[in-house]
């Protein structure tokens, strides 16, 4: 029997000032910033989901944004989510945000991966990166999850990988289109690394710490383009079933 070929959605981008409704579609990327008129607060919701069904055996959203934040207080969701519920199949979510807070004092970050089969023999992989570049010092709260997960499924395999960087850029340096791509061309290695092992949990565990990480190799990319900005903060979380 043949298998449809992957349906991969892009990303959809929808900016809003003060409060506006929004609803997630199923398997399409959705992505809203906001601000409220006196700038005391910005924010950015990114997210992307990848859910395939006998319909849509093979599918992958991806969803990408870059955005610049204002206000005196920010907060960034991004997030990926890959579910497979039929059995053969295969769902694949990526997320890229890129968020540069010009005059924030506070910052909200969260970033979140996930991945879950309930099915025979059908594979998920979902990869969220979360990028920030500030241009001060100043209050920074980030949380970083991955979650992968089987139920009551044989012969499947769930992979998750959240990263999360935080960079501190006095000088209000951005990245290029070409390190942009850059990027996004990384995040594609990383999920297609995760669809193609296999491995438990515990191998993952057992890498050699000298070894150098994806997200190491993400704070160089990173660092080198924007000529040495300082670390603040980074985190990776990667998590197979």
């Amino acid at each position: 029997m043949s298998v449809a070929s992957p349906t991969r959605r892009p990303g959809r981008v929808l900016r809003r000032i003060a409060v506006v409704a929004a609803t997630v579609v199923a398997t399409g990327a959705f992505a809203s910033a906001s601000s409220d008129a006196h700038s005391r607060h910005d924010s950015l919701d990114l997210t992307s989901i990848a859910i395939s069904s006998s319909a849509q055996p093979q599918v992958r959203d991806d969803a990408f944004d870059t955005e610049r934040l204002a206000g005196r207080t920010v907060d960034t969701e991004t997030s990926s989510a890959a579910n497979a519920e039929c059995d053969g199949c295969a769902a694949t979510a990526t997320t890229l945000g890129i968020v540069y807070v010009d005059r924030g004092r506070a910052a909200k970050l969260d970033n979140v991966a996930t991945a879950w089969n309930s099915c025979t023999d059908c594979r998920t992989a979902s990869v969220s990166v979360q990028v920030v570049v500030v241009r001060r010092a100043q209050s920074v709260t980030a949380n970083n999850r991955a979650l992968a997960l089987n139920a009551a499924c044989e012969g499947c395999h769930a992979a998750a990988a959240a990263y999360q960087l935080v960079m501190l850029e006095p000088r209000g340096k951005r990245l290029s289109g070409s390190d942009i791509q850059a990027l996004r061309d990384w995040v594609d290695a990383q999920v297609a690394q995760l669809s193609a092992q296999a491995a438990p949990r515990s191998m993952l565990r057992s890498a050699p710490k000298t070894a150098e990480t994806p997200l190491d190799q993400l704070q160089q990319r990173v660092g080198s383009a924007l000529g040495g900005a300082k670390t603040l903060d980074r985190s990776q979380d990667v998590q197979t079933g």
